[in-house]
């Protein structure tokens, strides 16, 4: 909370509806409802990629909260571990155990992020492939994951700053 990220960034939801007979799938881009088309024989293929963009969605917003939970729990415990002890060394590992975590969110965020292009299940089928980049936008995973890399960033900036300042004082 300190650092204002406990709330989401966006909810992972569409509302569903059948659309009117003879009208082909759409997402609303005001408010990202969908208008399920009634043909069967393109329906399947509407929802596959439909489920798809918003599978991407739900794993960035598990991933969101996992960061965030994350640098919030650094953040706590390096402020008290800088308030109440004088072992360097232990601070030194501590800063270092850090940094490798963020390093391993980063990466799960990242190559996690190159989801975000649509699979190869969609090329051959346009409108489906148009209906998972539509999900994908409503949700905004791109600027979402911007934020998290900033995030991460700054963490890592201010990392470096103690990991630097306790090297000083060390040697």
């Amino acid at each position: 909370e300190q650092l204002g990220l406990c709330s989401p960034l966006a909810e992972e939801r569409l509302e569903v509806t059948d659309a009117p007979a003879g009208v082909i799938t759409a997402v609303d881009p005001q408010d990202g409802s969908v208008k399920l088309t009634r043909d069967l024989l393109a329906r399947a293929n509407h929802q596959l990629g439909i489920s798809l963009g918003l599978a991407v969605a739900v794993r960035l917003d598990a991933l969101e909260r996992k960061i965030e939970a994350k640098l919030e729990e650094n953040w706590r415990d390096i402020t008290k571990e800088a308030k109440r002890t004088l072992n360097l060394s232990a601070v030194s590992h501590r800063i270092f155990g850090m940094e490798t975590g963020l390093h391993d969110l980063r990466y799960e965020l990242n190559s996690e992020a190159g989801l975000v292009d649509a699979p190869d299940l969609l090329w051959e089928h346009a409108l489906a492939e148009r209906l998972y980049e539509q999900v994908v936008a409503h949700h905004d995973t791109k600027r979402r994951t911007a934020v998290l890399n900033d995030r991460l960033s700054y963490s890592f900036d201010y990392l470096h700053t103690l990991s630097e300042h306790v090297r000083h004082q060390y040697s």
